[in-house]
This record gives structure tokens, C-alpha cells and sequence, in this order.
């Protein structure tokens, strides 16, 4: 079975929130009007939540069940070990190149123009 990241509406139904509270943001978002503010906090609240904890099924589990930020931080660690693993097995004579990728990422996603790191990492 092929398992994808939760996007924020599954992350919302992972914590129990209702479909109702779900549609009537959507509502609200299609319609460019305001969320009540009551909901507008507890969501904004979950909204930082995921920013942190991310969609990762594994790493999203670990937070449903424990709530416990740390717990997530190690969580996230132990899938990025595996990452590099598997580059090490996988990439053959371009692991080196793939492992600078993949260390680059963080600090090139918020950045517009991206050939400087290329450059960098091939040139």
C-alpha cells in the first residue's frame, strides 16, 4: 500500500475535528469571509501544530498518541536516517551528490531563485 502525507485537512481529521467545523472553513475561505474567532484560534492553534509535526503518517501518529513535540522532533529524525540510508545504498557513485541534496533542502526552500544551489552542489 502506497502512503502519502496527511495535508492539513486530514491532519484536522486526525485530531478529531468535525467534517461540519472542515466545511465551514472551506466555506468560509471560498466565500473570502471571516471564521467565527473562536474557531479561527483553535484552528490557527492546529495550524502551528502542523507546521511543526508535518504530514508524515509515522510522525503524525507519534503526535496523536503522545502529544509530546520531542517525541515528534525523533520521529522526524528517525525517517530522515532512513532517508540517508537508503541514499547510501541506492545512489551508488552519486551518493555523495545525492546526500548534498538532500542536506540542502531546508535551507533552499524558501529561497526564489534556486541555481545558486545548484551550482554549488554540481558546478
Amino acid at each position: 500500500m502506497t502512503v502519502y502525507p496527511l495535508d492539513f485537512e486530514e491532519f484536522l481529521w486526525a485530531k478529531g475535528i468535525s467534517t461540519d467545523v472542515i466545511d465551514l472553513l472551506r466555506d468560509c475561505y471560498q466565500k473570502k469571509q471571516p471564521v467565527p474567532q473562536l474557531i479561527h484560534e483553535q484552528i490557527s492553534r492546529y495550524w502551528r501544530e502542523f507546521l511543526v509535526v508535518g504530514g508524515m503518517p509515522n510522525v503524525v501518529r507519534t503526535f496523536m498518541e503522545q502529544d509530546d513535540f520531542q517525541q515528534v522532533v525523533k520521529t522526524q529524525r528517525s525517517i530522515m536516517t532512513t532517508y540517508k540510508a537508503d541514499i547510501a545504498k541506492y545512489a551508488g557513485n552519486d551518493r555523495v551528490v545525492a546526500r548534498r541534496v538532500l542536506d540542502a533542502i531546508p535551507s533552499e526552500l524558501g529561497k526564489q531563485d534556486t541555481w545558486p544551489m545548484q551550482r554549488r552542489l554540481f558546478g
